[in-house]
């Protein structure tokens, strides 16, 4: 599907309102995470399903999860703006089922019906930047896009307990109608669309189905693993079941023309490192969220609301981040850096909070969570972008998918890992010990137990951070060269001039013969300096060619493996269809033998009949005649004996007996 550009012929007026929408659109997938939560207690009181609390935010996780990859692709198959409008569609209808819920059962089964949809919601958006925007402004926008999930933060528990405590919890679903239907408005009406000659066919069901498989039991099991432990049969299980069919969903992957997620992406590093930053960085976001307020309600004492606030510096320090890191891509050729800078932040903020105890000041762990977002805020712009602008476009849905995909993974492998270092380090009750403060030797342990916790996260944050130095800059065309020396390519691309060494070029403008005095050296003197600087800009050129032919060279390599690929399943249909019409054609052949055999059957048996018939004739006649006769001596035998001796013609000797 081709990007649509502002000077492709997109008006202003319709950009603002596609964007707009998109980001609607994702505020409310967001939104609906951080709100639910805060009402979920009334919920569960009202209810009467205390034991099925955990299935409410398991249900959602494991179908949004699942439904990101795929909502990738078909976004890549049949446009963004179908699968986007039908996503917010889907979502309002699981909201407003969710808000009539009756039972526990019921909401569990509708929150897993609008996990759906959600999941499609955030498999679409990032890849709706790459078809509205060129490649030098997806950045500011990826950044606002970013933003979304830190105003959904801030935003969502004050939102999810007012509406609980004032009006109802059922609110808390039907707000996101209103929210909806202006979103499905503003994408309606103003998201160009682009046809798409794709049709189902094209669509790879196996592999769909494969992904749920394993995706399914995977997130159950990772949910399951905070309360029952890893040792649990069930458990075990079910991660057995997953790694069964993650081989078989590769086995699938592996072998058709179209995967949900093609495999040669992960041989790619514009691709591989992002999705690596994305979901190691989910930890240090996970235990930031989840236990920040265990921190500062438990070791540092504390009140709930309080705490609670304390979340909002990570949420600004994410918001202004990824606004600042969209805008600086702009125009930082290697912008790595911001990456590798910011996630250095966020592991000296998780380090600062694993030291966190009772005597630590207040604004010191404000800091540190502050730090966090900070870096977590460089990441959701820089690694989108990343990939967007790095792959080639029949991907790019695909791999955007990836991105969101990789980071719910990620955080969801957080939750189970630290939960499960957090009990083994500490097996006290959180309620009890909160509300008693005075007791150091308990706070102790639960410092201790949390001081475990950060450092796991930092420690895994810092693979993150490693693999950030290897990133692979895309190519932003307001971008600046770079100043390092640039390899010539070993090959040249047909075509193409082949530019000569420019440091060779250089060295022999520089020591070329200068005159002494008079015009001649303030001629030979300009002469240089332009020569100088015309070498220089060659120089960059240069750079930029190779740069350009190494870019040029990974997508078309890549674009060739996806064509062949389609190539090979087309030739495997071509050649099935053959196979079939030589079937055909010796089926023909084989009835046309018997044809000729049952038309010479048929004249024999005509000729047969034919004498048969004159056989008959002949029989008919003589028999005829046979008639004939014997009537004629029937006629004369009783006749009388006078009659005889008068009858003309009969001879005298026939009288009466002898004449004589």
């Amino acid at each position: 599907m081709p990007w649509v550009a502002v000077e492709g012929g997109i008006t202003r007026q319709r950009l603002i309102l596609a964007t707009a929408g998109t980001m609607l659109a994702l505020l409310l997938a967001a939104l609906d995470q951080t709100v639910v939560g805060t009402a979920l207690p009334r919920i569960v009181l009202e209810l009467h399903g205390v034991e099925l609390y955990p299935w409410v935010i398991t249900a959602y996780l494991v179908c949004s999860t699942s439904m990101t990859p795929i909502a990738g692709k078909l976004g890549d198959l049949f446009g963004r703006k179908p699968v986007l409008l039908v996503a917010m569609i889907g979502f309002l209808g699981g909201s407003a089922l969710c808000g009539l819920a009756g039972t526990m059962t019921q909401l569990i089964i509708f929150r897993a019906f609008q996990g759906l949809f959600a999941g499609f919601i955030f498999g679409t958006v990032f890849s709706v930047v790459a078809d509205l925007y060129p490649p030098q402004q997806r950045g500011k926008i990826q950044g606002l896009l970013g933003s979304v999930f830190s105003v959904a933060s801030i935003l969502g528990p004050p939102t999810g307990g007012l509406l609980t405590d004032y009006v109802s919890w059922r609110w808390v679903f039907y707000v996101n109608v209103p929210v909806a239907i202006v979103a499905v408005l503003f994408v309606a009406v103003a998201m160009p669309y682009s046809r798409s000659k794709a049709s189902w066919r094209d669509f790879d069901f196996r592999g769909a189905a494969a992904l749920i498989g394993f995706m399914a039991p995977l997130m159950v099991a990772l949910s399951l693993a905070r309360g029952q432990g890893w040792a649990s049969p069930l458990v075990d299980s079910l991660l057995v079941l997953a790694a069964v069919m993650l081989g078989a969903f590769l086995f699938i992957e592996s072998r058709t023309a179209t995967p949900i997620v093609p495999l040669w992406l992960f041989k790619i590093r514009s691709f591989t490192i992002p999705v690596l930053i994305v979901m190691f960085t989910a930890f240090g976001m996970f235990a930031t969220i989840i236990y920040g307020p265990l921190l500062f309600q438990g070791v540092l004492g504390l009140s709930p609301t309080f705490s609670g606030a304390l979340t909002i510096p990570m949420s600004l320090g994410q918001i202004s981040a990824a606004v600042a890191t969209g805008f600086a891509m702009q125009h930082i050729a290697r912008y790595r850096w911001l990456g590798v800078l910011g996630i250095a932040f966020m592991v000296m903020g998780l380090w600062n909070l694993s030291a966190v105890n009772v005597n630590t000041d207040r604004l010191t762990a404000i800091g540190d969570v502050l730090m966090i977002g900070l870096g977590l805020g460089t990441t959701y712009p820089l690694t989108m972008l990343t990939v967007q602008n790095s792959l080639p476009r029949q991907v790019v849905g695909v791999a955007s998918g990836q991105v969101q995909f990789f980071r719910a993974v990620g955080g969801t492998f957080a939750v189970a890992i630290l939960g499960t270092i957090l009990t083994q380090h500490w097996s006290g009750d959180l309620q009890s010990e909160i509300n008693l403060p005075s007791l150091p030797a308990q706070l102790s342990v639960l410092a201790n137990a949390l001081h475990y916790v950060y450092l796991t996260a930092g420690l895994l944050v810092c693979a993150g951070l490693v693999g950030s130095l290897f990133l692979r800059e895309a190519k932003l065309a307001a971008a600046k060269p770079a100043r390092e020396a640039v390899q010539e390519p070993a090959v040249a691309l047909p075509g193409e001039p082949v530019f000569v060494n420019a440091n060779a070029t250089t060295a022999a403008v520089a020591t070329g013969p200068v005159a002494a005095n008079g015009l001649g050296a303030t001629v030979e003197g300009v002469i240089e300096r332009v020569g100088l600087k015309y070498v220089a800009s060659l120089e960059a050129l240069e750079r930029a060619r190779a740069e350009c032919i190494s870019d040029l060279r990974a997508v078309a390599a890549e674009t060739a493996k996806v064509y062949e690929s389609q190539l090979a399943a087309k030739d495997q249909e071509i050649a099935g269809l053959t196979r079939r019409a030589e079937a055909a054609e010796r089926q023909r052949t084989e009835l046309d033998g018997r044809i000729y055999g049952l038309e010479d059957e048929l004249q024999k048996h005509q000729a047969d009949l034919r004498g048969l018939i004159q056989e008959l004739q002949v029989m008919a006649e003589a028999t005829e005649r046979d008639r004939v006769a014997v009537h004629r001596l029937a006629g004369l035998v009783s006749e009388p004996a006078g009659s005889l001796n008068s009858s003309p013609g009969v001879p005298g000797d026939y009288r009466g007996g002898n004449s004589k």
